[in-house]
């Protein structure tokens, strides 16, 4: 419920109930009841009352940023002018706890709200703080959603119901694409120019779906096939429930030259006497997408190249793991944009390659 703008409190008390916080903590770890306490109570006494002292601190902090006034009227990017002024509160679910924030709202009748004070602070949309969202996929790409509750009820105090989490994960996730375009600046991409190396490189991970989420053709397939088991999936039976997310990923680089020897003894695990300091790729971007098809990261991964190296007068190295139909996108691709790409495939791929070619002439029967 909003009401009419008030001043706000006098500086001098924005910290005053962190400071009585402060002051209790301390002298409640002074006092004869702590002091047979186990090392491990202590702890867990200490980080529940620590951890409202740091909440009421931020609380402090924003309280003394003001409600957000600057001005009799703002415009917004609508270029409607607003000059009603009334308080909002919300409230923001921070790491260390629930805190509560006056700000002075803008409006006009028949438009909605700005809150000044918002904006200066970075506010989300949602009621979870950015820094608690950050925690939150953090969680989430380890483990599975409910590991990611309990995770985050642990380390912050702050119960976040599993159905939150989700929605968590598809916000933070939402704007993938448009986070690489604000990002990858141009100067960003200046230390890199000079390296004479640009890499592209990608592969193919199977991932288990519901049918529903399956591409169109698996999908007909998997309800075409006959399963052997009613619940789950039998042991090794994968076959038309998986779908293809391809990653990708473009760098630059500068040479890194080593004798055969050396590449020898790397994977013989022999440390050499005078190790070689490899270069670092540079300005180096990884995304990955279950929803796009293989041949549309790819055409990414090449529109991405193509804008460091606009004039392709670097030398384009796609490396790859020796999947056929992987080769042949890299390839159709680079003619299409009339590219010399060097393919390499990678050693570890090769070798178990050539071993199905060596034992396989010696299972064929007669």
């Amino acid at each position: 419920m909003g009401m009419e703008a008030q001043a706000p409190v006098h500086e001098s008390n924005f910290f005053e109930n962190a400071e009585r916080q402060f002051h209790q903590l301390t002298n409640s770890h002074q006092s004869h009841h702590t002091s047979g306490m186990k090392l491990s109570d202590i702890e867990k006494l200490i980080e529940k009352d620590g951890r409202e002292l740091l909440r009421l601190l931020l609380q402090a902090h924003v309280d003394s940023r003001g409600i957000g006034d600057i001005g009799s009227s703002v415009d917004g990017m609508d270029n409607i002018s607003r000059n009603h002024k009334r308080i909002g509160e919300r409230q923001i679910k921070s790491i260390f706890g629930t805190i509560e924030l006056e700000r002075l709202g803008y409006g006009n009748r028949g438009t909605d709200s700005l809150f000044p004070k918002d904006s200066h602070l970075n506010l989300p949309e949602n009621s979870h703080s950015y820094e608690l969202q950050r925690r939150v996929a953090l969680e989430i790409v380890k483990s599975s959603f409910d590991n990611a509750v309990e995770s985050i009820s642990k380390t912050t105090g702050i119960p976040i119901p599993k159905q939150q989490i989700e929605h968590i994960a598809v916000r933070v996730s939402n704007d993938f694409d448009a986070f690489y375009r604000e990002n990858s600046s141009d100067e960003k991409l200046k230390l890199a120019q000079e390296s004479p190396l640009l890499i592209l490189t990608s592969d193919g991970k199977g991932i288990v779906m519901h049918k529903d989420d399956l591409r169109t053709a698996t999908r007909k397939k998997a309800e075409l096939a006959d399963k052997k088991l009613e619940k789950r999936l039998s042991p090794g039976e994968k076959r038309n429930s998986k779908r293809m997310a391809t990653v990708a990923s473009v760098y630059n680089i500068e040479r890194f030259i080593r004798s055969p020897e050396d590449f020898k003894k790397e994977l013989a695990s022999i440390k050499v006497v005078e190790e070689i300091p490899r270069p670092k790729p540079l300005a180096k971007r990884v995304w990955a997408s279950v929803e796009k098809s293989s041949e549309e990261v790819i055409q990414e991964m090449f529109d991405e190249a193509l804008r460091r190296d606009p004039e392709k007068k670097k030398i384009w190295v796609a490396l790859v793991d020796g999947a056929p139909t992987q080769i042949n996108q890299i390839k159709s691709e680079a003619a299409s944009r009339d590219i010399n790409v060097i393919i390499v495939c990678d050693i570890i791929h090769v070798i178990e390659y050539l071993w199905k070619a060596v034992w396989y002439p010696l299972h064929i029967p007669g």
